[in-house]
């Protein structure tokens, strides 16, 4: 049996450019005035979205540690290892969407403990439910995997150009009074800042690894608009509140998503996805 290879790109991609080309020449012009137009602090769907809106590309490495950890043939330390890793995920993701909030409102009492509390109320039902898990566990896993070290390579690219391109945030040049520091999105080593490019732009466009259920559950293919459709939505709901919170201009936001879409189209056309995700879903 050949497995069936990634589905075509091509129309993504153009009309990708197309965006990318309008959008980059509206921020050469107007970046600046557009945060100036638009800023409100006080924006509760920004602020949701600064502390919730960007965690739920995390289900994907969190399903991978509780799949692992509950995963009959595999040794007890590996076990306890992934249990273990998806718990110190959990209270990393509670802490930073904590102090996100907290940022923004005073807190009746710290929530970030119900991270790892629920995720691992899943372990415990996912156990239970063993038996009815198995007969997709192996498949699930190399999707999970996959997403996994997509994520993975993804933020690590994002945080060098971060630190290449240093570019000073909307408000804190707003807090200071002095726009002075704003530099143009085309010009790197700038002085000093991390907004270019958005990291909460970055993390929802990664939802694009729910792609990769459909290359290896053929009748989820059908959904494969819906999904491209779907995260196009919720990726321009994030770059507008990161606009409107002030902490991002146009040009971070459009970045973001096109080095993520950059990095999915080159990750999903590898031979190592191929062997590993796609053939492997086959064996």
């Amino acid at each position: 049996m050949n497995p069936k290879r990634p589905s075509n790109h091509i129309p993504v991609l153009v009309i990708s450019l197309i965006v990318l080309v309008g959008g980059f020449a509206l921020s050469f012009l107007y970046d600046l005035a557009i945060n100036q137009a638009l800023y409100d602090p006080f924006n509760g769907f920004a602020i949701f979205m600064e502390a919730f809106g960007w965690l739920p590309v995390y289900s994907l490495p969190i399903a991978f540690c509780i799949l692992i950890a509950t995963r009959p043939d595999v040794s007890p330390p590996k076990q306890v290892g992934s249990l273990v890793a998806l718990m110190m995920m959990s209270i990393i993701l509670g802490v930073m969407s904590q102090r996100y909030l907290a940022g923004h409102v005073e807190l009746l009492f710290p929530y970030w403990y119900l991270f790892p509390l629920t995720n691992l109320v899943l372990y415990l039902i996912a156990r239970a439910n063993t038996q009815r898990i198995d007969p997709y566990r192996n498949r699930l896993i190399k999707v999970t995997f996959a997403a996994t070290v997509f994520i993975a390579v993804s933020l690590v690219i994002i945080h060098v150009v971060k630190t290449i391109w240093m570019r000073s945030r909307f408000d804190d040049m707003l807090l200071l009074e002095n726009f002075a520091t704003f530099t143009p999105w085309y010009l790197p080593f700038g002085n000093g800042g991390t907004s270019f490019p958005s990291g909460h732009t970055a993390n929802v466009t990664m939802l694009l690894s729910f792609i990769f259920f459909t290359d290896v559950f053929p009748r989820l293919r059908k959904y494969r608009p819906l999904i491209y459709g779907s995260v196009s939505v919720y990726v321009a709901l994030m770059a507008a509140s990161r606009i409107i919170i002030g902490r991002h201009f146009l040009s971070d936001v459009l970045a973001a998503a096109f080095i993520v879409l950059a990095i999915f189209l080159i990750f999903k056309n590898t031979s190592w996805y191929r062997r590993t995700v796609i053939e492997g879903a086959v064996r």
